[in-house]
């Protein structure tokens, strides 16, 4: 009853979530409609057939682990723990033996705010397109990348660090062809 509670406090939240979809060149993120987070739970939660792939063994997805949306440029899951109050983010990499979750924010509304910001960004980067002003679009990435950290304090910096300095090759790509 403690996790049915919680889903419906992280639906409302996914629900009245401002940014569901960021897409920086390759980068991005998407969040699923509340309507088929049960349906996206499968090949994680449970498989075709409806089969429970959940455990508590290391490596095992955990009956706590909602996926709540995903990477996408790789289709990484973004998942969520509804054990925790705050429902920390996370991401894993898909397709490896076991699940070894990276967290990415503190709490979902986190990172709801960080999709704010990314979406900043990702008009930054569209215009870049068109004025070619690459410091204009380094300047705000720098600035967004430090304002995500400080949201996401205690998190994975890496993967943000890695995130942001992707986009500077994107950019040039984009100008350099297009």
């Amino acid at each position: 009853m403690q996790i049915y509670g919680a889903k419906m406090n992280y639906i409302d939240l996914l629900d009245e979530a401002k940014v569901k979809k960021t897409e920086i060149g390759y980068e991005g993120f998407e969040l699923f409609q509340s309507d088929i987070i049960d349906e996206e739970q499968a090949g994680y939660s449970f498989d075709l057939d409806g089969n429970d792939l959940t455990g508590e063994e290391d490596g095992k997805w955990r009956k706590e682990w909602i996926v709540v949306g995903r990477d996408t440029s790789l289709g990484d899951p973004l998942l969520i723990d509804t054990s925790k109050k705050e429902f920390p983010l996370y991401t894993a990499v898909h397709g490896e033996e076991s699940w070894d979750p990276v967290l990415l924010s503190p709490s979902l509304e986190r990172f709801l705010k960080s999709l704010e910001i990314l979406r900043k960004l990702e008009t930054e980067f569209h215009r870049v397109k068109e004025t070619k002003d690459v410091a204009a679009f380094e300047s705000m990435r720098g600035l967004s990348l430090i304002e995500i950290l400080r949201l996401n304090e205690g998190c994975d910096d890496s993967f943000w660090e890695e995130m942001f300095d992707r986009l500077i090759e994107e950019v040039e790509e984009v100008l350099e062809f297009g």
